[in-house]
């Protein structure tokens, strides 16, 4: 199946910009709407472009989907690709991209921080509390105590299987074979 049009990496070897800076500028001229990873179509953008889902033919836990955004061709005629416009998107997503690197790096010192103020209050809830529960250590005897009886069971039962099959080997020794020949002791 033949693609139905222009991708952003397309539009951008066409216009040396990356995908990324394509979708930006097709953004910020109005084609688009949305964030990075979530782009729409906007009714403008419609009449240049299609909106197509697609899949890696598997099923279940398998699955990935993912869309693509394909212009016409002629969306080239109508974007505004100059290169200061080039340049002003690649600072506006140097920008967006330092942002997002400084809003992970906030939360992930707020959990790491979190993570410390809770570690240490559980280490000293574990000293406070200093005793056993009662309920959970009778639990866990008798727990330990079915555990060694089951242990106990199947050993008696390997030694009786054992000897079983002992004395029918010693059975079946003192039987001389059915199709074994009679002769005579002399």
């Amino acid at each position: 199946m033949a693609k139905p049009g222009l991708s952003a990496t397309d539009i951008g070897r066409f216009i040396g910009a990356s995908p990324a800076e394509v979708n930006r500028l097709l953004r910020d001229q109005g084609f688009l709407s949305g964030d990075p990873g979530a782009y729409a179509l906007t009714p403008q953008g419609s009449r240049f472009g299609v909106h197509v889902q697609n899949d890696n033919g598997y099923g279940g836990v398998a699955y990935r989907g993912w869309s693509t955004t394909y212009f016409d061709p002629s969306i080239l005629n109508v974007l505004d690709a100059k290169p200061e416009n080039i340049s002003q998107v690649r600072s506006d997503l140097a920008d967006y991209r330092l942002a997002q690197r400084i809003a992970a790096a906030a939360l992930t010192a707020e959990a790491d921080e979190e993570y410390r103020r809770r570690l240490e209050g559980g280490e000293q809830a574990v000293h406070a509390a200093g005793e056993l529960d009662p309920k959970r250590v009778a639990i866990a005897l008798t727990g330990l105590a079915v555990t060694i009886a089951a242990g106990f069971g199947v050993h008696r039962f390997v030694r009786w299987r054992r000897q079983k099959r002992i004395e029918a080997a010693a059975v079946n020794e003192a039987t001389p074979p059915k199709d074994a020949p009679l002769t005579d002791p002399e």
